[in-house]
Parts: structure tokens; C-alpha cells; sequence
């Protein structure tokens, strides 16, 4: 079970979670782990490739790993350096991936779906001398790297391409295997990933993410073990396709995995074919699947618990995810960027709360008002979070004493409250608040209602001169006009809360690969249909 609960500090006004001890020594690095484990699960399966037809074990990954680091070595690629990716999850990603983490080189990853524009904006930041790409990414990547004025070298996934090189040269034999050790170093102090992310600052970050802080929100799921299946479509480039790499690698389970994008189609092939036990999705994956015209005959029956990457769970989608998933647990988690992953979970029932669930292991919050004075349960303001490992920095920048208190507490830029039970209640960002005749209005309190209406697939509220404004995509063949959606508002809101800046209907939202909502260029679409509206009239 995962390692949550919520205890309430009434004298120090304080939250805290579990404090159970981690793992590992979090003095070690994550190739000492990873090499460790490898070697442990040895003959079993480690990873199947479905588009690739490959099986791989986990003696054959940890061959290629020590190969892959001493060969790198050998080309004069420093230890410690930035180690870029471009790829996809195909056979050998997880090979180098490890190869990189054992020389101690920091981790930048970048989505395959990435245009130009967000690969100059990350690659700018991090600035890696050597890159793994896939082959068909190649000439995307070099071409940023020019404009960039970058010199790297380049290894390329299943081919080459003009001055790559095939990665399979990486895994040439070295005759020395056996005296392979991963480097030593300190595993609080050590940059292992540094994601790319908007996080509290609100402007491009890359966040350095130490050994110590990866290896333990990534072994926080004890129920995985050696005989179950593990699926994600996410890429590396997202904390939740390195933590279910890691995973399945430290509990001898297998990876299903593939380069091929997502579809409802797919992801119930793949359940139903590898009899999937474990699954990390967002929400609007699973309830595509769902939907899907022939869902009453797949056999979900083998999954054992679904993670999802949502904000929030309507009771409807509860509802249809238990009905599938008969024996499943679902869970959502809040997390941040900054501190590697999740904050607090909540699973089952919890999730029809309106809630984000109870705090995970080492984790203390406080409650804060705008003069910084801490807050009882119930009462809404800033929430700051303390962890028993904090990141290393955005990279390139020293410090982070921007966002950080006194007490060395971390600013989330996130509004919310306990309730009584000890769960946590995130209202959204504060930057995101929309301050209406001196009301914070909660953009997701609202965007849950609408959420909860069958004929909206999805929706997104933000502030337009301080009115309330939603943008909202309906389904497919259902009809709800703009004076349906707000009369629907007031009658579960106050006054404040009425959509004085408009209903607009769109075709879609922007949002993430694993389909969180980007709020900042939703609202650049609110503003311009506002202002478009406004004219006419």
C-alpha cells in the first residue's frame, strides 16, 4: 500500500504525514541501486516491446548498461556531464538511460512529440554534449542544435543518420564487464534528472532532481511486485515514465512498452493481451478507453490499481472506472515538479471527496494566510510544503531561496485548506485565482460542476478582466448552450461566481501529452474570444 495518512499538529497548526524510513541509503547513487537490482532479477523479464516483438531480460539490460557507461567512457564523454534524450520507449532506451545514471550524468529528456520551439526553449537551458535520439528525430534535433550554436554528439535509436552514431556501438564488448562500478558520489547533493517544467515560478525551469530525491517518491508503491505487468505511454521526459521504469526495475516487475502513440484501441489491446496489473494514465486516457464501442467485451479483470494523472475525479468517472476496473484500486495524487512527484494520494473512495487525499511519507504542510500566519483546519489560504528531500536548484541558477521560507518551507503557489478527516483541498494556483469584487474565485471548483455534466467533455475557467469565463469542449453528438452552462453555475454557486466573461464553445483545450490542461494558453484563448465578442457587439 502506499504510504499516506495526515496528522494534524493542533499547537504548531502543522500537517504531517508518515515518517517511515526509506529504502535505500539515500546516500547512494541510482546506478549503485539500479546495477544492484539488475543483477538480482537477473533471468527474469524485464521489459516487452510491442511494436518491437522484443523480450528483454533483466541480465540482457544490465549487460548493455555496463557496456553502454564504459564505451561512453572510452569516447571521452566525461562523467557527470548532461546526457540528452529525444526518444521514444523502444528496446534499448532503458540500457543507456541506466549507462547515463551510473556515470552520474544528469538526465535531460525531451517528449518525441516536442516541436522545434520546445526543444530550443529546454535545450537552451541544459545545454547536453551528448545526445540519444530517435533516428526519425535526427534531423529536428540537429537543426536546433545549429540554431543553438551547440556542438554534441549524437547516438541514434534503431538506425543512423549523417553524423549520428548507431547506439549500437555502445554496446560493444569491453572485455572488463565484470570490474564495471557505477562512479561514487553524494546522493542528496548529486543532480540525477533535470525535468523540464513550469513549476512554482511559473517560467521555464530546469529542475535539478538529486539520486536521493528520485529513489524515494520512485519506491514509494509496495504492492508492485515480481510477477506484475507495469504499462505507461509516458515518455521520460515525464517524471512518471523514469519513476515506472525505475520501478518495475527495483521490484523485478515488467514493462510493457512502446513507441506507438495512445489510443482508446491500444491501451485496451495491451491490457487485455499482457494481462496489465499496473497502469499510470491520465484520466482522459482512461475515460476514452471507456467509451470505447466494444468495452463491455475486454478482460480488464488483471489490472490491480490505476494511477491517474488528474486534477480531479468526478463522481461520474469514479463510478464508470469501478465499473470496468472490478478489481482495481484507482488513485490520484497532487504533486510538484520540485520535489520529484507526489505529495499526497488519495485512492478509492477518497477520490469521490473532492479532495486530493492524504499527505505521503515525510511530507509537512502548512496552511498560511497573506501575512504568513499558519491556518486552522478548514480555513483556506497558500500552501507550503516540507519534504525530507528537497531539489538541488534550477539548473544554470544558484539557490532557491526565492521560494523558500524562514521555517524552509517550499511555496507551492497553490491556494487550499484540510478538512476535518485530514484531507488535503487544492483550489488550484494562486496565479490562476480570479479576484472578482474582493472574492478569490477557485477556477477548478467551478470546472469540477461542469465537469460532472454529461454533455461536456471537458472545461476550463479562467479570469478575463477578473470575470469568470469557461472554455468548454462538448461531447461528441451533445448539445448544451451557453445559457444551459450558466444557469448550471449559479444555482451551485454564489453571485461572485457567475460566468460574467462568457461561455465560449471550442473543439479543444491545450493541453499536455498526458493530458493535463495548459491553463496559461487556454486563457490567451479566452482573451482573444472575449475580445472578439466584444467587438461584434
Amino acid at each position: 500500500m502506499l504510504e499516506v495518512g495526515t496528522k494534524f499538529n493542533v499547537e504548531e497548526k502543522l500537517w504531517e504525514g508518515p515518517e517511515i524510513k526509506p529504502l535505500f541509503n539515500p546516500n547512494v547513487s541510482l546506478g549503485q541501486v539500479i546495477i544492484r537490482m539488475l543483477s538480482m532479477h537477473g533471468p527474469k523479464v524485464a521489459q516487452i516491446s510491442d511494436d518491437f516483438g522484443v523480450q528483454t531480460t533483466f541480465n540482457e539490460i544490465l549487460i548493455k548498461t555496463i557496456r553502454a557507461a564504459q564505451n561512453l567512457l572510452k569516447m571521452n564523454i566525461p562523467s557527470k556531464s548532461v546526457c540528452g534524450f529525444f526518444a521514444s520507449n523502444s528496446p534499448d532506451l532503458s540500457p543507456i538511460l541506466f549507462a547515463s545514471m551510473c556515470l552520474g550524468c544528469p538526465v535531460s529528456a525531451l517528449d518525441p512529440t516536442f516541436g522545434k520551439s520546445e526543444l530550443k526553449s529546454i535545450i537552451s537551458i541544459t545545454k547536453p554534449k551528448v545526445f540519444f535520439c530517435d533516428v526519425n528525430l535526427y534531423d529536428l534535433l540537429e537543426a536546433v542544435l545549429n540554431e543553438l550554436n551547440i556542438a554534441a554528439t549524437i547516438f541514434t535509436f534503431t538506425g543512423q543518420r549523417r553524423k549520428s552514431m548507431p547506439i549500437e556501438t555502445l554496446f560493444a564488448e569491453t572485455n572488463t564487464e565484470s570490474d564495471f562500478l557505477p562512479i561514487e558520489l553524494n546522493g542528496e547533493k548529486e543532480t540525477a534528472v533535470i525535468a523540464a517544467s513550469y513549476g512554482i515560478c511559473g517560467t521555464l525551469e530546469g529542475i535539478c532532481l538529486s539520486h536521493t530525491l528520485i529513489l524515494d517518491k520512485s519506491t514509494r508503491l509496495s504492492s508492485i511486485g515480481g510477477g506484475d505487468v507495469l504499462l505507461a505511454f509516458s515518455s521520460i521526459y515525464w517524471l512518471s515514465g523514469i519513476a515506472n521504469l525505475l520501478k518495475a526495475t527495483y521490484y523485478g516487475a515488467t514493462r510493457i512498452i512502446t513507441t506507438k502513440s495512445y489510443s482508446p484501441e491500444y491501451l485496451l489491446e495491451i491490457i487485455e493481451k499482457y494481462k496489465i496489473t499496473h497502469i499510470f494514465a491520465s484520466l482522459q486516457q482512461i475515460n476514452s478507453a471507456l467509451k470505447h464501442e466494444n468495452i463491455e467485451s475486454i478482460d480488464l479483470s488483471s489490472v490491480k490499481s490505476v494511477a491517474l494523472s488528474s486534477r480531479r475525479v468526478p463522481h461520474v468517472d469514479y463510478a464508470t472506472i469501478r465499473k470496468f476496473f472490478k478489481n482495481a484500486v484507482p488513485y490520484n495524487m497532487f504533486g510538484l515538479s520540485e520535489l520529484g512527484g507526489a505529495i499526497s494520494v488519495s485512492r478509492g473512495f477518497q477520490l469521490t471527496l473532492n479532495a486530493y487525499g492524504k499527505l505521503m511519507n515525510g511530507i509537512k504542510v502548512k496552511i498560511v494566510d497573506g501575512n504568513g500566519n499558519r491556518l486552522l483546519v478548514g480555513e483556506r489560504g497558500r500552501i507550503f510544503v516540507k519534504s525530507d528531500y528537497y531539489f538541488n536548484g534550477y539548473y544554470g541558477k544558484s539557490g532557491i531561496d526565492a521560494i523558500v521560507d524562514k521555517e524552509n518551507f517550499l511555496k507551492t503557489g497553490d491556494v487550499g485548506y484540510f478538512d476535518v478527516d485530514g484531507y488535503l483541498h487544492v483550489l488550484g494556483r494562486e496565479s490562476d485565482m480570479i479576484q472578482y469584487e474582493n472574492v478569490q474565485i477557485a477556477p477548478e471548483e467551478i470546472e469540477t460542476v461542469l465537469h460532472q455534466h454529461s454533455a461536456i467533455k471537458s472545461a476550463c475557467v479562467v479570469g478575463v478582466n477578473n470575470l469568470v469565463t469557461a472554455l468548454i469542449v462538448r461531447n461528441a453528438n451533445a448539445s448544451i448552450s451557453e445559457e444551459e452552462v450558466c444557469t448550471l453555475i449559479a444555482g451551485n454557486f454564489a453571485d461572485s461566481y457567475k460566468l460574467r466573461g462568457g461561455v465560449f464553445f471550442v473543439s479543444e483545450l491545450p493541453a499536455t501529452q498526458s493530458g493535463k490542461i495548459i491553463r496559461r494558453l487556454a486563457k490567451g484563448i479566452a482573451e482573444k474570444e472575449f475580445e472578439s465578442h466584444s467587438n461584434a457587439s
